[in-house]
Parts: structure tokens; sequence; C-alpha cells
């Protein structure tokens, strides 16, 4: 559980997060949850460019979020970087691996955000990974829906949606909720 420490975000960081996306041209809906712990789908994932876009807006939501990515992303000198700004690593081919402490950090009463990219790559799939919402039950927490959308350059939260257990019936209400938001590569 180590893995999911908590660090804090300073004042000048949101300040550069917001000067990125204004300099870049987005716009941040919406506000900050209610809720003090959730998983966060951070969809459409279609671009490299996503994760600064996802991360950029989680500083200006002032979201303190821990996010999963895959471990080659943390190999060389930026892993430090991407552990600090809340990076997870996660061999995929033992991603189950990984959900036992997400479930226990989401659990541990403190303030907690896990963010996951339900698609799984940045390839176009027909079916998102449900990784996210089985962590999510488990840890009886809400799921953050947060997306962006390259046409209008807008990163947004919407609702919080929380899991009825009817797997297949949640992850059509959700990915119905995704339909109007375009990633960069669609």
């Amino acid at each position: 559980m180590t893995i999911f420490t908590n660090r804090a975000l300073t004042p000048p960081l949101r300040g550069l997060a917001r000067l990125l996306l204004k300099v870049a041209g987005w716009t941040c809906k919406n506000e900050k949850p209610g809720a003090d712990r959730y998983v966060a789908v951070m969809a459409p994932h279609t671009s490299n460019w996503d994760f600064l876009y996802f991360l950029a807006a989680a500083l200006v939501f002032r979201l303190e979020v821990r996010w999963l990515g895959k471990d080659t992303l943390f190999a060389g000198p930026l892993g430090p970087v991407m552990k600090w700004f809340g990076g997870v690593p996660v061999n995929r081919g033992a991603a189950k691996d990984i959900a036992p402490d997400a479930v226990a950090f989401l659990r541990s009463g403190q303030k907690a955000a896990l963010a996951i990219a339900p698609e799984g790559t940045r390839s176009s799939v027909m079916r998102w990974k449900t990784g996210f919402y089985r962590i999510a039950v488990e840890a009886d927490v809400p799921i953050l829906l947060s997306w962006l959308d390259y046409p209008s350059k807008t990163a947004g939260l919407g609702p919080l949606f929380q899991p009825t257990g009817d797997m297949e019936v949640d992850l059509q209400t959700i990915q119905d909720f995704y339909k109007p938001w375009q990633g960069k590569n669609a």
C-alpha cells in the first residue's frame, strides 16, 4: 500500500497548470466533487496529450488523485517525477495484482481518489476494461466521470456515479455519458 502515499501539490503547480491550459486554449468545466473518496474515470483516452491535460485539469480542480499508468512510463529519469505527480506503475500483464492495494487505498479513511483510463490504451477499443468498476464496487466508493473534449478544448468533471453492482447496465450508462466527448484521435 506504500505506493499510494499522499503528497501535497503546491499552489505554484496549480498556477503552472492553469497557464498551460490557457496557453493551449483549454478551459475547465464544472466543480470539484463533493466526495472525499472515489475512482475517477479519465476518458476518452486517445493520445499521449491526454495525460498532460487530465493532470493539469486535476491540479486546477484541486483534485489529489493517484493514477494508474503502464510501468514503462516510469522507466528512466522521468520515473520519480511521474510517481511524485501521483503515478502508480502497473505491469499490464499482472494488472489484477494492483486491485487489492487500490481498494485498501480507497478504504483508508483519508481523502483518496484513484484515476484510471478505462480503455487501457490509446487505441480505439470496442469495450472498456472493467478494473475501475470492480475497484469502486469493492471499495464502496462512487465513480467520478471526468472527460476531455478536443473539439471544444474542454476538460470537465461529470457527476459522481454510484455503482449498483449490475456491471453490464452500469458500464452502458457510464459509456453513454461519454458519447458527446471526442478524443484527439477519434
